[in-house]
């Protein structure tokens, strides 16, 4: 991450291939996914510290919800897994098994 404004930047290794991208309309905080490894990272533009949130399983799709402080990441799971993470709050919420739905006649 580098910040033009302060010619400031951090390195980041990742541990692993990354899979999926998101940031906040703002520009504030960014989000990613990498293969096979169940964690939501975060990058904050504003403080250059980045986090980590453990995931119920291994994402598939990560993006972010408009005119909103949330993120959604669906996961594998064979009963359909979704979780939401609200950033300002810290917040994980996860739905497992919606997909049972789906096999309604």
């Amino acid at each position: 991450m580098v910040s033009l404004e302060a010619l400031f930047s951090s390195s980041y290794q990742l541990a692993n291939e990354l899979s999926a991208f998101a940031h906040t309309p703002d520009g504030r905080m960014g989000f990613y996914t990498m293969a096979n490894m169940p964690y939501l990272e975060i990058l904050n533009y504003e403080s250059f510290v980045p986090n980590e949130i453990l995931l119920p399983s291994n994402p598939i799709h990560l993006g972010s919800l408009p005119d909103t402080n949330t993120v959604f990441i669906s996961q594998e799971h064979n009963l359909g897994r979704i979780s939401f993470y609200e950033f300002e709050e810290e917040k994980l919420q996860t739905i497992t098994g919606f997909e049972l739905n789906a096999a309604i006649e």
